[in-house]
C-alpha cells in the first residue's frame, strides 16, 4: 500500500512539472534583454558569462530589461519564460557564447 502512495505522489509531481516555468528545468539559463532595435525581431541578451543573439518567433515579444529563462545550451527554436512579463516567448537561438562586441556586431548585421 505504501508503494502505491509513493507512485501516486511521483506521478502527480511529474504531471505538475509540465506546468512549471523553465526556471526550474536543469538546462535553463537566466538572461536579460540588453539591446532591442525597433522593427527588428532580433535582440541581444546577457547571461552571467557571455552574450547571445535571439530572434522572436511568437507569443510574448520581450522588451529591453526583461529577464528570460530558457535553454541557451544549443542553437535552434526554443520556448523561453519571460519572468518580467510572466509570459512564454517562442525564440530562436541565433548565436551564443559571444563577447559583448561580437554580439553587438551580429545584432547590427541582422537589424540593418
Amino acid at each position: 500500500m505504501k508503494a502505491v502512495k509513493i507512485l501516486a505522489t511521483v506521478g502527480a509531481l511529474v504531471s505538475l512539472s509540465a506546468y512549471l516555468p523553465h526556471a526550474v528545468q536543469a538546462d535553463s539559463t537566466k538572461c536579460t534583454v540588453v539591446h532591442r532595435v525597433r522593427s527588428c525581431d532580433y535582440f541581444m541578451v546577457e547571461t552571467r558569462s557571455d552574450f547571445a543573439i535571439l530572434e522572436w518567433f511568437g507569443d510574448h515579444d520581450p522588451d529591453k530589461d526583461d529577464v528570460l529563462v530558457g535553454d541557451l545550451s544549443s542553437y535552434g527554436m526554443k520556448d523561453f519564460y519571460d519572468e518580467t512579463a510572466d509570459e512564454k516567448s517562442h525564440l530562436y537561438v541565433e548565436d551564443r557564447q559571444l563577447t559583448k562586441v561580437a554580439a553587438l556586431e551580429r545584432l547590427l548585421d541582422h537589424c540593418e
